[in-house]
């Protein structure tokens, strides 16, 4: 294997170069150390001409990623979906998502492909995302107990593998939405996010989030998106993703989590979306995520829990 290029992404190392093909694996000497690396071929015409939606999964439901899929697909034009599943070895027997795409039927999504890490990719150290701790707004964090470390269910650490996946299958996408599976996109009367990305002159626009909570979950449940009818009277917007167009980008972009390096030119924006945050926290009361004094009722909300999510 003969490196031709080498950056460093989030952490994370990018080699290019060139291998025989048909090779069955990749010997590399990495700061001293013999790496040996079985090659996947990339799978661009998977999603070819589609708009898709990149997602990271870490214990959403089966029945809530389906319903996200639904509505996007229903309102949004969205075509297919690529999600990262982070779920876990210890949760793979009651792991019900592959079972239930298997069977659905959504008019306009064509393809989900799921994607098993089979390593864990959250931040060293770091506690499982759903613990009130890594909830941004719960009160009195500087006086909690840090949870345990948990690799397979922290934050995502590894970044690098957005760019990862825009090799191995997005090359070829009409256009590509950065969102969890824990976000909704905004209602929006104008074109949607994929033909504005699409349309962008340098194939980019931003997103910009906001936080949303139930007011109260019924006994025994676990949140869903039609319980979130709240947002915090004092918010602003925050968690930046984006939606990009991939033929319009350079060779040297990069994707990250949070933005675009290197488009052609600046993205064209924002466009919002909801973070479901009862899905992220799914074990936490609403009081131990958000102050529920800052809380108020949304239109909004309101009427994407009646209207879209029963």
């Amino acid at each position: 294997f003969e490196v031709e290029a080498a950056r460093g992404i989030a952490n994370g190392l990018e080699l290019l170069g060139r291998i025989e093909e048909g090779a069955e694996t990749v010997s590399l000497t990495i700061d001293g150390v013999a790496v040996e690396v079985a090659p996947t071929p990339a799978e661009p015409a998977l999603f070819a001409g589609l708009n898709v939606a990149l997602a990271v999964r870490n214990g959403e439901r089966a029945e809530d990623i389906v319903a996200w899929l639904r509505y996007h697909a229903d309102d949004h034009a969205l075509q297919a979906a690529l999600i990262l599943d982070r779920f876990g070895p210890a949760d793979e027997a009651e792991d019900a998502l592959a079972t239930a795409l298997e069977k659905i039927d959504i008019s306009g999504i064509e393809r989900v492909v799921l994607v098993d890490p089979a390593r864990p990719l959250g931040k060293a150290g770091h506690g499982a995302e759903g613990h009130r701790y890594n909830a941004p707004d719960a009160p009195g964090r500087d006086r909690m107990e840090l949870p345990d470390p948990d690799p397979w269910r922290a934050p995502m650490g590894e970044f690098i593998f957005y760019e990862y996946l825009r090799h191995l299958f997005l090359g070829q996408a009409r256009a590509v939405m950065n969102l969890d599976v824990s976000d909704i996109l905004a209602p929006d009367p104008g074109p949607n996010l994929f033909d504005r990305a699409v349309g962008a002159p340098g194939g980019v626009v931003v997103l910009f989030g906001q936080r949303v909570y139930p007011w109260g979950v019924k006994k025994d449940a676990r949140p869903s998106f039609g319980d979130h009818i709240c947002r915090r009277f004092d918010a602003g917007r925050g968690n930046p993703r984006w939606c990009v167009a991939p033929a319009k980008l350079p060779e040297t972009a990069v994707l990250r989590l949070v933005r675009v390096v290197g488009a052609s030119a600046p993205p064209i924006g924002p466009a919002q979306y909801y973070r479901y945050m009862g899905l992220r926290h799914p074990d936490e009361p609403v009081a131990a995520i958000v102050p529920k004094t800052s809380l108020v009722e949304d239109d909004t909300l309101i009427a994407l829990a009646t209207e879209r999510f029963g």
